[in-house]
């Protein structure tokens, strides 16, 4: 009978589920100094801080959207728009880089944050 696997296939398997996990918390995982929530539409724009329990009316040309941060998240509870409601299913945000749009109200949410300096940032610049 022929193994499938070796020792050593099994290893470097191990090893590279590990070393994508460890870079996976590197890079998404990184904690931000001063999370935001930015809001924009058109030509306008609102900044909310993330650590602060608020609901936000945002007018857009086809409707208005309820975006509601709670408990260091941000997500959109309702948006009258549009009849799919996608943005009111793509969940919460709470990372920097993440995002949420309404591409028929024109409206896009996304957390903000400058990332604490690390020794990597100090060495490079």
């Amino acid at each position: 009978m022929k193994h499938l696997a070796r020792p050593a296939d099994v290893l470097i398997l191990t090893l590279s589920i590990l070393a994508i996990a460890l870079l996976s918390v590197q890079v998404y995982g990184q904690p931000v100094s001063n999370p935001a929530v930015r809001i924009e539409v058109a030509e306008s724009q609102w900044t909310y801080a993330l650590d602060q329990n608020s609901t936000a009316q945002v007018p857009g040309p086809n409707g208005t959207m309820e975006v509601v941060i709670r408990n260091g998240e941000a997500f959109v509870e309702d948006c009258d728009c549009c009849p799919l409601k996608i943005c009111v299913s793509m969940g919460r945000i709470h990372r920097a880089g993440q995002w949420i749009i309404c591409l028929p109200n024109q409206i896009f949410v996304w957390i903000e944050g400058t990332p604490p300096d690390t020794m990597i940032d100090d060495i490079s610049s």
